[in-house]
């Protein structure tokens, strides 16, 4: 390939190095290790790098990643290093589904980082590669819609540094998702153009490498993006259409565990007031399109409103809006461009706050209603990303002075806006309010200037711009840390992995670790933060069976009643100031102490598992049953993910594990298939088993059995319907 071909590529990648310059050359990982060690424990009673205990400055970003996404993806590692399916986590929740939940990403080909690399090293490459294939993918796009190279690289850097992938950067599943749809478009014209098979075939594998990425609604809206381009842009829509379609088969091994979870799960929809103020953007919010931190920025504690940053990333960089708004006035000259435009329109409608959008999000419809609307705006970053690179595309050709009624409008809007918050006495920060005006102002001067300039100088002047740009809020809003602050060993989790063995902790006040640090621990716990979990271990754990309704997290107040959660260590801390009154002696035996910690054992507390014999009626209590010597104390022979083995106790009866029901689950003895009931609407249980008898337990759902199938022959008929489908070349 000639040099003039290759330079933008390596522009691209030097773009990259110099975004992610702190992991290149001082190998600092993206990570919020800072807020781990900070805000919570056991780390924020530890000193690290100097620092006090919990006094390592952090920008209080990406709780999520900590709490949930980092700990799932090593588990999921983890597995995949032994040759077993991560199908189930028993760390938290008492157990719960890990593939099924989909942001385990289990099958995201850029796994295999992990099996090879070390952890940081690992995790750095699987961010760092999100903004650059985003942005190469959307340079090919563009390129094959013939825009100049120079506006594609624009349009590639705008989408792939645009604010919404910065500020959900080092979650990984987002980045993941979105980077593969541009590439999806650049097959889908690249078949239009050269009707070669080989596009046909590569569209439905892409399209299951954004469902396998982990993160549904982003997946739901790229296919749905997809499907409306297809629609508008060309005449072979059915075998487009088709493949599209195959891409969902592929990718049924996902689909299938997700779709069975998400209807057992405790996922309620969000209340509309919370939709309409905190996750649509009011109208005078509209200065964030040029000035994302008019309201200030949270990484630097700052942050003036009670919706969430990210929520609010509009911003692709002021050059490229106003190129957009440029090329959104040269509609009529491209029908692909006329698309984006209206759906830009679209977009706006729904993504604001007004009557049509509080309408439309009041009828609750059932996949959009549960998820956060401002997770589109990528879909208008795309967009306007697109707009921008026909905008100067269109105006490297006759290089207009007119351009500059834009320039000019948007500013003087922008002051309108500014007033506005004056006059209404709407808090936001003037200083950081006026960035944007300034980059226009600065816009407006260059294209004067252009009239003056040979060949593309002014070009690579606004390339330069916006890569500042987005270079100041990408690292003003991302954490890069030591390798070293990445979940250090604490003297706790030494003795928790030591001493509880398959015993599950608690810790109260501040002696509470976090839901989903067990996980990454593995330690049990009764606990857990996940978007999808089974709603009747909620309905327990919570101590409500009517009128149940959480979102994510499950948690207890106290082991009060809550035996069957197997709750045999208590932590305390001496923060707390526990007394005898809060611990009574007779329910928690203080067993061990160190650097602030005291380690209670719960009496109470029932074993993982054990038998009731019939003696014990329904209706006497557990803790009746045991002190009566009705409940026989059973023994875990082997314990993994997703197979144990079990032997009951001295007398028979039925057998009681105390990990969560869920559909897959099969047992096994002598040779003979067992039924798993569902003790208490919540545990699993076994009838009617002989003393000293062995079961084994597996987990190996229906919903992932029938997902490989439908994988496996949409693979095979698929790739044979391409092959002779025919259609007009």
């Amino acid at each position: 390939m000639k040099l003039k071909k290759l330079w933008p590529y390596f522009v691209l990648v030097v773009i990259c190095i110099g975004f992610f310059y702190q992991t290149i050359f001082q190998f600092k990982v993206p990570f919020p290790g800072d807020l781990l060690i900070s805000e919570y424990a056991p780390w924020k009673y530890e000193s690290y790098l100097g620092y006090n205990p919990g006094s390592y400055p952090n920008k209080a970003q990406y709780f999520d990643v900590i709490r949930q996404l980092y700990p799932w993806k090593m588990l999921v590692v983890d597995e995949l290093k032994v040759g077993k399916i991560p199908l189930w986590n028993p760390y938290n929740f008492s157990g719960s589904p890990l593939l099924a939940n989909l942001q385990s990403a289990v099958f995201n080909p850029f796994n295999t980082f992990f099996l090879f690399l070390s952890p940081p090293a690992a995790w750095s490459f699987f961010i760092l590669v999100q903004p650059f294939l985003a942005s190469l993918f959307m340079f090919l796009y563009l390129r094959q819609i013939r825009l100049t190279q120079e506006a594609s690289l624009l349009g590639g850097v705008s989408y792939g540094y645009s604010l919404f992938i910065s500020t959900f950067l080092e979650y990984g599943n987002f980045g993941h998702t979105i980077m593969w749809l541009p590439l999806l478009l650049f097959l889908i014209e690249k078949f239009i153009v050269e009707k070669k098979r080989i596009n046909l075939y590569l569209i439905p594998i892409i399209v299951a490498l954004i469902i396998f990425s982990g993160h549904l609604q982003l997946a739901f809206g790229s296919l749905v993006f997809v499907f409306l381009y297809i629609l508008f842009q060309t005449r072979k829509r059915v075998i487009l259409l088709l493949s599209i379609a195959l891409g969902l088969g592929f990718s049924a091994v996902q689909l299938i565990p997700t779709t069975e979870l998400i209807g057992y799960s405790a996922r309620v929809p969000h209340e509309l007031g919370i939709v309409t103020k905190n996750f649509l953007l009011q109208v005078h919010q509209l200065i964030l399109f040029i000035s994302p931190d008019t309201y200030g920025n949270p990484a630097t504690r700052n942050y003036l409103l009670d919706d969430t940053y990210p929520g609010n990333a509009f911003f692709i960089g002021v050059v490229p809006l106003l190129f957009a708004i440029y090329g959104a006035t040269k509609f009529r000259k491209n029908s692909r461009i006329n698309y984006f435009v209206v759906l830009s329109i679209v977009l706006l409608v729904f993504l604001i706050n007004n009557p049509i959008s509080e309408l439309f999000y009041s009828l609750n419809i059932p996949f959009l209603s549960t998820s956060a609307p401002s997770n589109f705006l990528y879909l208008l970053s795309f967009s306007l990303s697109v707009l921008g690179a026909a905008g100067l595309t269109f105006w490297q050709k006759k290089k207009e002075l007119k351009i500059l009624l834009i320039p000019i409008a948007i500013f003087l809007l922008s002051l309108i806006l500014l007033g506005f918050h004056e006059l209404f006495h709407i808090p936001y920060l003037l200083k950081l309010g006026l960035l944007g005006c300034g980059v226009i102002v600065f816009f407006g001067i260059s294209i004067i200037i252009s009239k003056f300039l040979k060949k593309k100088a002014i070009v690579y002047i606004f390339l330069l711009m916006t890569c500042f740009e987005l270079f100041y809020y990408f690292q003003k809003f991302n954490p890069f840390v030591s390798s070293k602050l990445i979940y250090p060993l604490t003297p706790i989790e030494t003795f928790l992995k030591e001493r509880a063995g398959s015993s599950r902790h608690w810790g109260v006040g501040a002696a509470n670790l976090e839901a989903n640090f067990s996980t990454h621990m593995k330690v049990y716990s009764p606990e857990g933060y996940d978007p999808l979990y089974p709603k009747w271990y909620g309905e327990y754990i919570s101590g409500r069976q009517t009128d149940f309704s959480i979102r994510s997290d499950a948690r207890i107040t106290s082991t009060e009643g809550k035996g069957l959660l197997s709750i045999k260590y208590v932590l305390d801390r001496v923060e707390n100031g526990s007394t005898e009154k809060t611990l009574q002696p007779g329910s928690f035996k203080l067993i061990d102490s160190f650097g602030g910690w005291r380690i209670f054992e719960n009496s109470k507390a029932l074993p993982r598992v054990f038998s009731v014999t019939s003696d014990c009626l329904p209706s006497m209590s557990l803790e009746r049953c045991n002190s009566d010597g009705n409940l026989i104390v059973g023994k875990i022979l082997a314990y993994s993910p997703t197979e144990i083995k079990i032997k009951t106790g001295s007398r028979s009866g039925t057998l009681i594990l105390t990990d969560t029901y869920y559909p897959g689950w099969q047992a096994t003895s002598r040779g003979k298939r067992l039924d798993i009931i569902a003790y208490n609407k919540t545990f699993r249980g076994i009838e009617n088993l002989d003393a000293n008898q062995e079961v084994l337990l597996r987990y190996m759902p229906n919903s992932f059995k029938w997902g490989v199938i439908i994988t496996i022959i949409s693979i095979v008929s698929g790739f044979s319907i391409l092959r002779f489908y025919r259609y007009e070349k």
